[in-house]
């Protein structure tokens, strides 16, 4: 009885699943919402997340397959579904968006100017496995404007990228996550600030299974990865990045 009585849960549950959700697919993406999402809404991210795909592949390649896309109607389904450890609007778990769909005008503005462009920069970079992931996502931080979304780091206990892909790896805690990002915004900046845009995009685009990361570093920045290392733990000590 035990057995049966659990059988019909789990098919009750998928049948819940599968009435909440549905999906579309379009010459990028494969995206499946929730079925109260009003099309209009559905029409304006699509648009939205298109047109700054279409971006970042002249300036990264294209991905190497359609891009899954949920979109939530509420917080909480996002939390639930996405498993973000630090977001509450959209977020690129295990090469999958997530997405709250965007209602007031502050919302939109906000989906508009900064979300998609931090989501498709990171899924996109993602794609390339040579990438490290903490990279990707410190370059997205920039490219989505969140340099100053999670305050200045306040902890100084690294010395190497392999220490900040360390605590990438293994923050849990909120307090530590909330850490994690600070950095990982600062580096994103301090990249960018000491060696320009160009150069970084060059850098990230010129990552594959024949160099190592210390490689693509000293040949696109024409460093040792040692100063290059100093100088990003003293830009982040002395706080120069803000």
């Amino acid at each position: 009885m035990l057995i049966r009585s659990l059988c019909v849960i789990i098919l009750v549950s998928s049948q819940v699943q599968s009435q909440k959700w549905t999906e579309f697919n379009t010459k990028y993406f494969l995206v499946r919402y929730e079925k109260n999402i009003p099309q209009g809404s559905l029409q304006y991210i699509n648009d939205e997340l298109t047109k700054v795909y279409k971006s970042y592949e002249k300036t990264f390649g294209r991905a190497n397959k359609k891009l899954e896309i949920f979109v939530c109607a509420t917080v909480s389904t996002f939390k639930s579904k996405s498993g973000s450890r630090i977001f509450e609007d959209a977020d690129v778990v295990d090469g999958i968006i997530y997405l709250v769909v965007p209602r007031t005008v502050e919302q939109k503005t906000n989906f508009h100017l900064k979300v998609v462009k931090r989501i498709i920069a990171c899924v996109i970079l993602e794609q390339n496995p040579n990438i490290p992931k903490w990279l990707a996502e410190s370059y997205s931080l920039y490219a989505g404007g969140y340099l100053d979304n999670f305050g200045e780091p306040a902890r100084f206990n690294i010395s190497s990228f392999y220490d900040l892909n360390e605590d990438y790896n293994h923050a849990t805690s909120k307090k530590d996550i909330k850490e994690l990002y600070a950095k990982l915004a600062a580096t994103g900046k301090f990249l960018i600030d000491r060696y320009g845009d160009l150069k970084v995009e060059r850098m990230l685009h010129s990552f594959d299974s024949r160099k190592t990361f210390e490689e693509v570093f000293e040949t696109s920045f024409n460093e040792k990865m040692s100063d290059i290392e100093k100088a990003w733990v003293k830009a982040l000590q002395n706080q120069e990045l803000r």
